[in-house]
């Protein structure tokens, strides 16, 4: 769905919005008073408070000051955006935008909303008129979600628009690949709106804002982790797509994952949980999130399977299969790229083999830093095929029966090994194969 937001729509209401552990500011001492070029953005301050006020300082993000100053007209010269709120009873947060005129400060806009703190303050320029937005996310201690507030020049003077969707999270990226920066806000459903994605671009004339929607998994309740990183590669005849990975939590607390991008076929936002491929949101009770685990450029999400276990089994040792897939945006579709045995505990990865797949299961001794890759035959644990333990410098140094340890790998004063595993199957393993399929974890 697209709006276009007219000028009528920029001036309209301030939403009541917010987010929880808020820093109550307004406990908060006001700075000693500014010297020199900067007095003049004080003395501005205390005429539009009519007297006292306190700073409001964002409370997330690169920008953490109550007066931030940046060049958004490009002319070499900082302006200065100043956030208050003065004391009178029932006041507003104050928003100021100054530009330095000789000896003086001139106002290039004075803006009051309704809301309670300052969650962020971000910078883009969505238009490319060479001029800079100024995104200030805004929040209220009664609701758990932000509000964004553009402000923007125009004419020599600054305007705002006032979003009515409100966000959990805000990226700031060139996410349709025309060059131009881009706002894309992340809502979490509540009782008074669904789980959605909002893209916030130029029109094609550059002249307007523009807003795409795409809905959501309405099940994801919190966010574990967003990646911004590369979905698709760049081929002969298809372009790179980059998008958002984003891994959410469900009331049940298990892990599921679904990527936001734009689809430059049809100029639409997408979700991958909108696609057919029943892989787009899998579900998993594990921690693990979505990474580029063989450090190709692209980012792939965790499919998450227990291995085989036998029927009276304890099932606290037993390792997960992961399969890792990358989505394949002009497709739809998911791709394998690893079949994987992940070791969190001690940082490292083991490739499953094709021929592995199915025929074996392994088992952790948290103890030992052991995993243990056994045949799987007739439901029933077999011989081992592979042991691999982790050790410290100092373990390894002293250890008795180092001749029956092949060490494979070392990082951070950790040593990995294999050990001698005595055995007639033809699932074993040469050692060079087994290096190659032994990889420590990265951490991206």
């Amino acid at each position: 769905m697209i709006k276009r937001l007219c000028a009528a729509f920029v001036t309209l209401v301030f939403l009541m919005t917010g987010c929880t552990n808020v820093i109550d500011n307004t406990t908060l001492i006001r700075p000693p008073r500014a010297t020199g070029d900067k007095a003049g953005i004080q003395d501005k301050i205390e005429l539009q408070a009519g007297g006292k006020y306190t700073f409001k300082y964002p409370q997330s993000g690169e920008y953490r000051s109550a007066i931030t100053m940046k060049d958004i007209d490009n002319d070499g010269i900082e302006e200065a955006i100043a956030i208050f709120k003065p004391t009178v009873e029932q006041s507003g947060i104050n928003i100021m935008i100054l530009k330095e005129n000789g000896d003086e400060w001139d106002t290039l806009g004075s803006f009051v909303n309704n809301n309670t703190d300052v969650n962020r303050i971000q910078f883009a320029d969505i238009n490319g008129d060479g001029n800079t937005e100024i995104l200030v996310g805004m929040n209220n201690y009664a609701k758990a979600s932000n509000q964004l507030i553009i402000y923007y020049l125009k004419d020599g003077s600054a305007e705002q628009l006032v979003m009515n969707q409100t966000y959990s999270e805000m990226f700031v990226n060139d996410f349709t690949g025309n060059g131009l920066d881009e706002v894309l806000l992340l809502s979490l459903p509540d009782s008074e709106s669904k789980s959605v994605a909002q893209l916030i671009a130029a029109d094609e004339n550059g002249k307007d804002y523009v807003v795409m929607n795409t809905p959501m998994n309405p099940e994801i309740l919190q966010y574990a982790k967003i990646t911004y990183g590369l979905i698709t590669a760049k081929s002969d005849d298809r372009e790179a797509v980059n998008g958002l990975f984003v891994d959410g939590v469900k009331a049940n607390g298990s892990l599921a994952t679904e990527i936001v991008y734009w689809n430059k076929a049809d100029s639409t936002l997408r979700s991958s949980y909108n696609a057919e491929d029943t892989v787009a949101c899998a579900e998993r009770n594990t921690q693990t999130v979505s990474k580029d685990i063989n450090s190709d450029g692209i980012f792939e999400i965790p499919l998450v399977k227990p291995m085989p276990k036998e029927l009276l089994e304890p099932s606290d040792n037993i390792c997960n299969e992961i399969e890792w897939m990358a989505y394949d945006v002009y497709s739809g579709k998911f791709v394998k790229v690893l079949d994987t045995v992940v070791n969190y505990s001690d940082g490292y990865y083991f490739v499953v083999p094709a021929s592995w797949q199915g025929n074996v299961t392994a088992r952790y001794d948290a103890g030992e830093k052991k995993v243990t890759f056994y045949e799987w035959k007739r439901n029933r644990i077999g011989a081992p095929v592979l042991v691999l333990q982790t050790f410290s410098d100092k373990e390894w140094e002293q250890l008795e029966n180092a001749d029956s340890y092949l060490r494979i790998s070392s990082a951070k004063n950790t040593v990995y090994a294999v050990k001698t595993v005595e055995s007639k199957s033809p699932l074993l393993l040469e050692s060079g194969e087994i290096q190659q399929n032994f990889e420590i974890i990265n951490n991206n």
